[in-house]
């Protein structure tokens, strides 16, 4: 398996077995605590109403 992370300089292929579990956990990490698509509509609609 292959990871690829993509950084505002450039991007890195991760293809150790170690490294590419820590990666996979940290995406699945991040996904869980996302905004679903239509809470973050209702976030972003927030906060473009604040004066």
């Amino acid at each position: 398996m292959v990871a690829y992370i993509e950084t505002d300089q450039d991007g890195l292929y991760v293809e150790e077995p170690e490294k590419f579990n820590r990666y996979t956990l940290v995406f699945d990490r991040l996904q869980a605590a996302a905004l679903s698509v239509e809470d973050s509509y209702g976030f972003m609609e927030a906060l473009t109403a604040q004066p």
